[in-house]
């Protein structure tokens, strides 16, 4: 009965430390999220493929910073497209498997927009300053591997 409850304590007391050390200082963090979605219009399809690779680094226990880029392509002919590479400063709260975080982004963004009308069609760009925040929280699979979800 005493192994089992050492072996019990040990294993919650070496879990936690496992937990503790996913966000410490002078780790890296690597992630991204991709998509490809195809949408059926009324006149048309639209098929758009979006690529979102982020990478940072923990200069404080709980504190990363870091760059997050985003592009969306749109292989239809309505031919779109958005992209931006961003600073990104993060902070978890927690130490436990779900971690909630804030998160606040600056950077550079360029959006290029195709408009078509019954009569005409013009061709714009948008680009310049993109600041953004956010909220969410991280589940933790294990020591190397998290599920993020953001607003």
């Amino acid at each position: 009965m005493k192994i089992r409850l050492l072996i019990v304590v040990f294993t919650t007391l070496f879990a936690f430390a496992n937990l503790s050390a996913q966000t410490e200082q002078g780790r890296f963090v690597f992630g991204g999220a991709t998509s490809f979605d195809v949408v059926n219009l009324i006149e048309e399809e639209v098929t758009t493929l979006t690529l979102k690779p982020e990478l940072g680094y923990f200069v404080y226990d709980n504190f990363s910073i870091g760059l997050t880029g985003l592009i969306v392509a749109d292989a239809s002919e309505i031919n779109n497209f958005d992209g931006s590479l961003l600073s990104e400063f993060k902070y978890y709260f927690l130490q436990d498997k779900f971690r909630p975080f804030v998160k606040l982004n600056a950077g550079y963004r360029k959006t290029s927009i195709y408009e078509r009308s019954v009569s005409s069609s013009s061709f714009s760009t948008i680009h310049g300053l993109a600041i953004g925040s956010g909220i969410g929280g991280a589940y933790f699979l294990n020591d190397n591997i998290s599920i993020d979800f953001s607003l």
